[in-house]
């Protein structure tokens, strides 16, 4: 009786630990959906980007630049970079 007492109330607990990380979660995809990050207050830094070959890191690699970002690009095949 004590152990399916102790395991319910463990269980319950990790459930609403689940349930606030998720809630945060979504509120961050909220957050940014609705107000995006305005980018112009960063012109002219730096902005180092994983993958920028292709795919997703070549799409942020030329919204950076197109808002004035300096970058440096990090990908696995050179001739992508060209």
């Amino acid at each position: 009786d004590i152990l399916d007492s102790a395991s319910e109330i463990f269980f319950n607990i990790i459930g609403v630990l689940i349930v606030v990380k998720v809630v945060q979660y979504i509120k961050l995809i909220l957050l940014h959906a609705f107000y995006p990050t305005d980018l112009t207050k960063y012109k002219g830094g730096w902005a180092v980007i994983t993958g920028g070959s292709d795919g997703i890191g070549k799409g942020i690699a030329i919204n950076l630049a197109s808002h004035g970002f300096n970058l440096i690009l990090i990908s696995r095949s050179t001739e992508k970079l060209q």
